[in-house]
């Protein structure tokens, strides 16, 4: 277990097992969302459906090339043990039964465990896509009206605020889960190209592509999500500029200002908003303490 690599497959193996516990336990709430929004009759654009089809290919050819990367593993060195980082540092006296089982461990490590929680991430991408829509497709009615009614307009805001919330919450702790496992992806894939030990080509090619597909993900997740407090701002900033209805009390029109212009955000368990500066900020941290714990290690 001194070995990083084990170290780090350990600990982010126990946040993807995590994850999919939850996926599992909180499965009902999925369905419950694809439900109401399907209801909605939201219509994807050619370009968005693209993106996800994408998405669940790179997801298919992360799985192909680890298996791939796998056994190359043993062609280019069949004397190491890789057995031991599938296995929590143990491993058996058949040199073939260790290769088979590398083999084998891996597949259905990435395929029941990283695989689903990559696929929730697409998922919750297509969420946040159609969320903006209802947000887009609101926005456009507030605009259009000629004579705003702005106790209808009020009324239909906070529906659409508080099924956003209820989405959320019943994602943020999956969320969570996901997020974290794709941090320290990243957090110990810096960690064991940058550190001082060598490593083989395979491995390096594996944690490369782990690092840059983990964090296409985290990226896109995000900003997928900042675009739905972007679109729920621009509401508050073109309701700004409607006049006042005559036919109403202003007071109206001051309370409907004062709804739009809350804040909606999608989240991490409800704690941290996902914003371009939440993500600005894990990357920052992620590096930081790569570089200090390395710097660290390499004086002792």
């Amino acid at each position: 277990m001194n070995d990083p690599q084990t170290r780090g497959y350990v600990i982010v193996s126990i946040l993807v097992t995590a994850n999919r516990f939850f996926l599992c336990h909180y499965s009902s709430r999925l369905g419950w969302i694809a439900q109401r929004l399907s209801k909605l009759k939201i219509k994807s654009s050619n370009i968005f459906n693209q993106k996800v089809y994408l998405l669940i290919g790179s997801c298919i050819i992360y799985w192909i090339m680890n298996i791939a990367l796998a056994i190359w593993t043993y062609v280019e060195d069949p004397e190491m043990l890789y057995i031991e980082i599938h296995t929590f540092g143990h491993s058996f006296n058949d040199a073939m039964l260790n290769k088979t089982l590398m083999i084998i461990l891996s597949s259905f490590y990435i395929a029941f465990f990283a695989m689903p929680a990559n696929a929730f991430m697409t998922f919750y991408i297509s969420v946040c896509h159609d969320i903006e829509d209802i947000f887009h497709s609101y926005k456009k009615t507030m605009t259009t009206q000629s004579m705003p009614d702005y106790g209808r307009l009020t009324n239909t805001y906070l529906s659409l605020r508080k099924f956003v919330v209820e989405i959320d919450n019943r994602l943020n702790c999956m969320v969570f889960w996901a997020i974290l496992a794709n941090v320290f992806i990243l957090y110990f894939g810096v960690t064991i190209i940058t550190g001082e030990g060598a490593i083989s080509v395979p491995q390096r090619i594996s944690t490369s592509f782990a690092l840059v597909y983990n964090a296409f993900i985290f990226f896109y997740a995000c900003i997928w999500a900042n675009r739905v407090s972007s679109s729920a701002a621009s509401i508050a900033e073109k309701a700004s500029h409607l006049e006042e209805n005559p036919k109403k009390s202003p007071v109206m029109h001051n309370r409907y200002l004062l709804v739009v212009n809350q804040s909606v955000y999608m989240t991490v368990w409800g704690v941290l908003p996902l914003k371009k500066s939440f993500v600005l900020a894990s990357i920052g941290t992620m590096i930081t303490y790569s570089v200090l714990i390395k710097d660290i290690l390499s004086e002792n």
